[in-house]
C-alpha cells in the first residue's frame, strides 16, 4: 500500500471457491460509537455473524487517513447531536469506497488472499462493478439486512436517492 493506510482482513473457514466476502469501509462514528443514525455498526455486526456461521472475509478498509479534522468533526456532529442541531441528511452519509484507487486497494487485498469468486455482502451496486473491474468476479450479491429505525431512516433513504443502494426501508 502506498498512502501508507492500515487495512484489516479477518477470515473464517477455508478460502476456496466462491467466498463470501464483505468489503467495509471505516466509519468512527458508526463503528466506534455506534450512532444510532449511522448503519455501519449494524452491517458489521450482520456480516460478522454469516462469515462466522458460513466462513468467509470481512476487509475492513480504513479510508479516512485523507479526512481532515474539520470534516470528521462535522460527520461526529451530524451523527451524534440531537437533530435539531446536527447537519443535513446528506453530511449523515460517511465517505464510501468511490475512487479507482480505494477499490484497487481492496481488490488487491482480496487477490492476494488467494480469492478470485466473490459472494458479496453489500447493498452497493457500485461496489461490485468496483471490484469485478480489477478482475475479480462477484458471481452473487448477498444482501444486508439491517433495521430501519427511526434514527437511522433518513441516512438509509439518503443511500438509496443518492447513492444507488439497494436498501428495503421498513416504514
Amino acid at each position: 500500500m502506498t498512502d501508507g493506510s492500515m487495512h484489516l482482513a479477518v477470515w473464517s473457514g477455508e478460502l476456496t471457491g466462491e467466498v463470501l466476502v464483505r468489503v467495509q469501509s471505516s466509519d468512527p462514528v458508526g463503528d466506534v460509537f455506534r450512532a444510532e443514525s449511522s448503519d455501519a455498526w449494524l452491517q458489521l455486526g450482520a456480516s460478522l455473524e454469516q462469515i462466522r456461521d458460513n466462513g468467509g472475509v470481512l476487509l475492513y478498509m480504513h479510508l479516512f487517513g485523507g479526512r481532515s479534522a474539520e470534516s470528521l468533526v462535522s460527520l461526529l456532529k451530524a451523527h451524534l447531536l440531537p437533530a435539531d442541531r446536527g447537519s443535513n441528511d446528506d453530511e449523515r452519509i460517511p465517505p464510501k469506497m468511490t475512487n479507482l484507487r480505494d477499490f484497487g486497494t481492496g481488490a488487491q487485498i482480496l487477490l492476494h488472499l488467494g480469492l478470485r469468486k466473490l459472494r458479496l455482502l453489500t447493498n452497493n451496486p457500485r461496489k461490485i462493478v468496483g471490484l469485478e473491474g480489477y478482475g475479480l468476479e462477484v458471481v452473487d450479491r448477498v444482501p444486508l439486512t439491517v433495521e430501519t429505525t427511526d434514527a437511522n431512516r433518513a441516512l438509509l433513504a439518503g443511500k438509496v436517492a443518492s447513492l444507488g443502494h439497494i436498501i428495503k426501508i421498513v416504514e
